[in-house]
């Protein structure tokens, strides 16, 4: 594989409603791609794919449900790698 770039998606601090916002965005975006698209036909990849991410979800959840409660911003940071493959 080529490593054609890696971006950096998230790089700030966020309050707890604005964090909450942008990564419930993000998974619930991937969630709903799975839902709608079966990867490579593979309907079990997608059925797994979905659970990890509401796993995900509920600890994102618990994150921002604990920066709100001690009054604190969370530092979040994403990155993204874009390769080929043949």
């Amino acid at each position: 594989m080529n490593e054609l770039s890696s971006l950096k998606l998230i790089d700030g601090k966020f309050i707890p409603d604005n964090a909450k916002e942008v990564l419930l965005s993000l998974i619930n975006s991937k969630i709903e791609f799975h839902r709608k698209h079966v990867y490579g036909g593979d309907i079990l990849y997608s059925e797994r794919r979905i659970k990890e991410l509401l796993s995900i979800k509920v600890l994102v959840n618990e994150a921002i449900d604990s920066a709100l409660k001690s009054n604190k911003k969370l530092i979040i940071t994403g990155t993204i790698n874009i390769k080929l493959e043949d």
